[in-house]
């Protein structure tokens, strides 16, 4: 790979620490490296983004190596853990895959530790 755009040819002022590599000028990927961010790109349709809001990942199939509850689906719901989703459910027991998680329970949690902070001090 050689890097065919280089920072001089970059539009835009607040993108002008970006460096991009492609194999031919006319090639649709490429990885772009900026100051706070990844980019890995296949076509418009498949790449991969990773910055400090977090990680994309876009395409026909993606594999995500991870435990079931540490991945967010659609930003509020988490999935149950894995042992739970093996439990056989019927119509009367009925067992939830995703379960609401909303992004203030981490403030909650912090605060409900709180005070037990504060009481150690003293």
């Amino acid at each position: 790979m050689s890097e065919v755009s280089t920072t001089s040819k970059v539009s835009s002022p607040s993108k002008a620490n970006y460096r991009i590599w492609r194999a031919s000028p006319d090639a649709a990927a490429g990885i772009v490296v900026g100051p706070n961010e990844v980019r890995i790109v296949g076509d418009k349709n498949n790449f991969f983004v990773a910055n400090e809001l977090g990680t994309v990942m876009q395409g026909n199939t993606v594999t995500i190596n991870s435990l079931s509850e540490n991945y967010r689906i659609g930003g509020l719901f988490i999935k149950m853990n894995d042992f739970v989703q093996m439990i056989p459910q019927t119509i009367v027991t009925t067992v939830p895959n995703n379960v609401p998680f909303p992004p203030i329970a981490f403030g909650l949690k912090t605060m409900m530790d709180l005070p037990a902070f504060i009481a150690f001090l003293g």
